[in-house]
């Protein structure tokens, strides 16, 4: 039984011949912690896309920025970045406190694409914040599911 695809995945396969490639996916690319090339190209990103549901289930992507590194992984499934909220609607921030999915997606436009499922949360960690005095919230997401490289 597949942790990852539904009834609905698997007829498509199917149909399309396409299941043992879903299955080579699901057990080899997949998985539920950051590799160490994985953390490395993370944290080397200026940028990434962050995908949240709004209030009406409705999917939303924002892009997230800042110089290089602004993103850390800080466990072996979990990361951290700056909130840089411009226009004040916090409508990402919003998204991310409803029990819905998100997700993240890193990308180099002329080498590779790491995305994943994550579970969001405010660091309130001193710590991790007086390493970027100006930055009064972090958002920490971690891992739940998968990161593909």
């Amino acid at each position: 039984m597949s942790k990852f695809y539904g009834a609905e995945h698997r007829k498509l396969q199917d149909e399309f011949d396409t299941r043992r490639l879903a299955d080579l996916m699901e057990g080899g690319v997949m998985h539920a912690e950051f590799a160490p090339h994985e953390v490395e190209f993370i944290q080397s990103r200026d940028m990434f896309f962050l995908s949240t549901l709004d209030p009406a289930g409705r999917p939303t992507v924002s892009y997230k920025g800042g110089a290089p590194g602004f993103v850390r992984v800080v466990g072996q499934s979990s990361l951290i970045f700056p909130w840089f909220d411009g226009n004040g609607m916090f409508y990402s921030a919003g998204n991310l406190w409803r029990k819905r999915a998100k997700s993240a997606c890193f990308s180099s436009i002329s080498s590779r694409l790491i995305g994943f499922v994550c579970k969001a949360r405010q660091d309130s960690c001193a710590k991790r914040r007086s390493s970027l005095p100006t930055l009064a919230r972090y958002l920490s997401s971690a891992s739940t599911s998968r990161a593909c490289g």
